[in-house]
């Protein structure tokens, strides 16, 4: 039997003291006896279940997508700019089917309330009777004036009516070589009459004119005898 050196025998014995054993390399492990008596060892409390795995946790530095109705999308910048154009331009109907957020309707909650104190500015007197004279009123207004034969007054009421629907002023006289059309009213033909029924339903004859008699030839008649 070979004998070895008391230091190396030492070294021996304490390696394996040293190593650490698999189940302490995995964590602690539990002493488990079962309802037979059977004996097992594992790395969770007895009589519970083993851990799957916990989800991770996000990062409180990871930068989370910005939504797509965001302030800072291209999309809604361009429908800021649409519904503020449409705004200026006093086209709120426009406007509305364009808003989508909240700050969009307040902007045109407040454009309505402006429009509502403040007269309409920057449109000369030409552009309002442009916009008068296209419009339904004016042509209704031109229509009926056609159309109207019952009598000089009418025809004169109904050509005011069409002045002021169309936004034009009347002339200050109609007839003083002004330019403006003069209409004059024809004398309707006298009907003739016929003459007066008799009693028995036979007309009335015209009396003839009698012919006047010729004096001179009878004289001339006279001296030959």
């Amino acid at each position: 039997m070979v004998k070895l050196p008391l230091p190396l025998l030492l070294a021996l014995l304490l390696v394996p003291l040293a190593a650490p054993s698999p189940a302490a390399a995995q964590g602690q492990f539990h002493k488990c006896v079962d309802a037979k008596g059977k004996v097992s060892y594992q790395d969770f409390p007895c009589g519970q279940a083993p851990a799957i795995g916990t989800p991770e946790a996000p990062r409180p530095n990871a930068a989370s997508p910005a939504p797509a109705d965001s302030a800072s999308s291209p999309v809604m910048r361009q429908l800021d700019a649409a519904v503020k154009a449409a705004i200026a331009g006093r086209d709120l109907p426009r406007a509305k089917g364009l808003a989508v957020t909240e700050k969009h309707w307040e902007w045109i909650a407040e454009a309505e309330k402006t429009q509502q104190l403040q007269p309409v500015t920057g449109r000369t007197q030409a552009d309002l009777r442009a916009e008068k004279g296209a419009s339904q009123e004016c042509r209704d207004a031109r229509r009926n004036y056609e159309l109207e034969t019952r009598s000089p007054e009418a025809i004169e009421k109904m050509k005011h009516l069409m002045y002021e629907a169309c936004g034009m002023d009347p002339p200050a006289n109609a007839g003083g070589g002004s330019g403006q059309a003069v209409i004059v009213t024809r004398p309707r033909p006298a009907m003739h009459n016929p003459p007066p029924a008799r009693s028995d339903g036979s007309a009335a004859r015209q009396p003839r004119m009698q012919e006047p008699a010729n004096t001179g030839g009878a004289s001339a008649k006279r001296k030959d005898d």
